[in-house]
């Protein structure tokens, strides 16, 4: 009987080894387009004319909590930061996708980039990371950071931050500074506040976190 059901168990095997195999090719080509500058910038050239708002990216001039200083408004500078928190993790429960920093959200839009001190870029990196770090409850990474050089309308090439958001295989909850949690997804009529069994049940299909939306980017630029 051993001898018999051989055959089936090694087809199963080498159909499961194939499996593995692809997903370590898709994680791979997932990758090497997300460190790509000449990939952004493509993606960016794409999409910036289009009227037609997208769920998979957004268009951002700027964030307004790095422009709050500390002190006596400390108050608004938590509540923009939970702010930006819930947007990231809205994302994260739905499809995932793209924050596009440094260019304005109405067309025609405009190319301004978050400046050009490296200090102060690097600054504003690391507030953001560390924004999401407080907020965001997650047991792990789902954020990838990177500057790209766009240039604007005169030629001029501008620094702009892609900020990379994966879907996530779990619910991503965040957590303010008294201890409220709260459950944001991102539908069609905005940001939504739901409860964690809603979200729970619309990723019973995913196996991981993903950056599965990088493949739909890489087909339109290569669409007519």
């Amino acid at each position: 009987r051993v001898l018999d059901e051989f055959p089936t168990c090694f087809e199963m095997l080498r159909n499961s080894m194939r499996n593995i195999i692809l997903d370590i090719e898709k994680f791979k080509s997932q990758k090497n387009l997300l460190w790509s500058d000449v990939f952004w910038k493509e993606f960016i050239a794409k999409v910036r004319d289009l009227d037609k708002p997208e769920s998979l990216w957004d268009f951002k001039k700027t964030f307004e909590m790095w422009h709050i200083p500390s002190g006596k408004n400390d108050r608004v500078k938590a509540e923009k930061e939970l702010q930006f928190a819930e947007e990231i993790a809205s994302i994260a429960n739905s499809t995932g996708g793209v924050l596009l920093v440094g260019i304005t959200d109405c067309p025609p839009r405009q190319t301004e980039g978050i400046g050009d001190d490296i200090t102060d870029l690097e600054r504003k990196l690391k507030y953001t990371r560390d924004v999401s770090r407080n907020y965001l409850v997650y047991p792990r990474e789902i954020l990838h950071f990177q500057l790209v050089n766009v240039k604007n309308s005169d030629g001029v090439l501008k620094n702009c931050l892609v900020i990379a958001i994966k879907q996530t295989c779990e619910t991503v909850s965040v957590k303010d500074k008294d201890g409220r949690f709260t459950y944001p997804i991102r539908q069609e009529t905005g940001l939504s506040r739901v409860d964690n069994g809603y979200i729970w049940g619309q990723k019973i299909h995913l196996k991981s976190d993903n950056f599965d939306f990088i493949a739909v980017f890489n087909q339109m630029l290569h669409d007519k």
